[in-house]
């Protein structure tokens, strides 16, 4: 599949062939990014979060630059995108990307890479925060393959991913039995014809996804289909989520017995086929139908 990404920027003159060169990254996963021509690959910062998503998002905070040499906050944020975008690259090779236009680097030279850890310690952390939550409102359009039943179609899923092996990131971050590095969780909301993140919510390893998608469960709009693995069902969940009007497509374990919140006095929300609701504070699962929907 990696191999699919490796487009030549010469092959690339029409949007459509950008996108299709794009998407073929994005199903290869990490390694795709890596071989991708670096015209093509630079052409999804603006997608991402152009300059200016970044200015937004720093006013929105109350950030302002207390210098106003190459390393502004916006061309910070922009070089983090980029060391995420080029993973294999080096500091120096990215931010020599990113700085290559600025006028005054052309005097200076390109800035160094303790530069730009500095710089990364001036920008607040709500700065990053605000850019998320303003790049995933603002998603760019979808094709007719990420609908199903006239509904976006949407996920809630987790990973973990290492951090730095350092004092500060053990003291905030569980390592894993056996493991070797501090580890965060990431359980997110995504689109899944164009893999967008339309939410998030990140936490120590510690944490169960389970805690992370009950904060996750408000995001969901009437105008979606959810799906979403059998870890994640519980009938609070399944409940709480019915009521955002979303449509829910939720694996259930096989032979899963829930009891309802001790507040619900009515019946479950429509039902699952399969299922068996005998009392208005206690509904069973049953053994025969892994897959619980409301339509």
């Amino acid at each position: 599949m990696a191999d699919s990404a490796m487009v030549s920027a010469g092959l690339v003159h029409q949007p459509a062939d950008q996108r299709e060169a794009l998407r073929a990254a994005v199903l290869a996963g990490p390694a795709g990014f890596g071989v991708l021509d670096e015209r093509v690959a630079g052409w999804l910062w603006p997608v991402l979060a152009g300059p200016e998503l970044i200015g937004r998002a720093q006013a929105e905070v109350g950030h302002v630059d207390g210098r106003r040499r190459v390393l502004t906050g916006a061309v910070t944020a922009m070089i983090v995108l980029g060391l995420c975008l080029f993973r294999r690259e080096s500091v120096g090779v990215v931010t020599a990307r990113v700085t290559e236009r600025i006028p005054r680097v052309r005097v200076e030279g390109v800035p160094s890479g303790s530069a730009v850890s500095k710089a990364r310690a001036r920008v607040p952390a709500a700065v990053w925060e605000q850019l998320f939550l303003a790049a995933a409102a603002d998603a760019p359009p979808v094709g007719a393959e990420s609908y199903a039943f006239g509904l976006l179609v949407t996920a809630i899923d987790g990973t973990v991913f290492d951090l730095a092996d350092t004092a500060e990131m053990r003291a905030g971050f569980t390592t894993p039995t056996k493991g070797r590095f501090p580890q965060a969780r990431m359980v997110a909301l995504v689109a899944c014809g164009n893999r967008w993140l339309l939410a998030a919510r990140i936490a120590s390893s510690g944490v169960s996804e389970q805690a992370l998608a009950d904060s996750l469960i408000s995001k969901l709009r009437p105008d979606t289909i959810n799906l979403a693995d059998r870890g994640f069902f519980s009938m609070d969940r399944w409940i709480r989520a019915t009521a955002t009007g979303a449509h829910l497509v939720w694996r259930v374990k096989n032979g899963a017995r829930r009891a309802c919140p001790p507040v619900w006095t009515g019946r479950c929300p429509t039902p699952p086929r399969g299922s068996c609701c005998t009392s208005p504070t206690r509904c069973s699962l049953g053994a025969v139908k892994p897959v619980a929907t409301r339509a």
